[in-house]
């Protein structure tokens, strides 16, 4: 049987007769572990993936409003307070905000989400980054004065996704994950979440 081979790549061999420099030898495998060497390579790049894991499975559409979220694997509730869980249309643009209270009662944690789309919007699967058209943060407040500040940035990136809207009954159902990181880029947060909300 023959053998396909393809040249990957060269490294330094033997000094030249003239001792000007490095013999470079073609390094060559045949076609066959090529193939071997390109599908180990893939499962390796998937495995190590972006830490979020798949996109959350959407609520159905009708049922009482709700977030639920994990921050770096733990479990993220807002309160159950008025003003606690909100979504907002203003002109083409949607807001998600959940207030989640700490232990501390003057310190609040906030996640948003914000996009850009007619109202309703429409479903579909949306790239959160830096926005300004689709972002999203996870905020620390205390008495009112900002202490921690997590963004998506183009690097840090995350998806918002609509799944079901009914204008007839001003609800809308879906689910979002994404990266969140600290100004100074040396802090990460890994946040995923469904939700079902009704909109003005």
């Amino acid at each position: 049987m023959r053998l396909l081979f393809v040249e990957l790549e060269t490294h330094p061999g033997s000094r030249g007769p003239d001792n000007r420099g490095d013999v470079r030898h073609p390094v060559r495998m045949p076609m066959r572990d090529l193939t071997v060497f390109t599908f180990v390579a893939v499962l390796l790049l998937t495995a190590c993936g972006d830490g979020l894991g798949p996109m959350p499975d959407a609520p159905p559409l009708l049922g009482p409003a709700f977030l639920a979220a994990e921050v770096d694997g733990q479990a993220w509730n807002p309160g159950t307070a008025p003003g606690q869980l909100s979504l907002f249309f203003g002109t083409h643009r949607l807001a998600i905000t959940a207030d989640r209270p700490l232990a501390d009662p003057s310190t609040v944690e906030r996640l948003a989400l914000e996009l850009e789309t007619p109202v309703p919007p429409q479903p579909g699967t949306y790239v959160l980054n830096n926005g300004p058209a689709a972002f999203a943060t996870i905020t620390t407040y205390t008495l009112g004065q900002i202490t921690a500040f997590f963004t998506t940035t183009a690097q840090r990136t995350g998806a918002l996704m609509i799944a079901e809207v009914s204008p007839t009954d001003s609800l809308m159902s879906g689910a979002f994950r994404f990266e969140a990181v600290t100004l100074d880029g040396r802090t990460v947060r890994h946040v995923r979440g469904t939700f079902r909300l009704h909109f003005p």
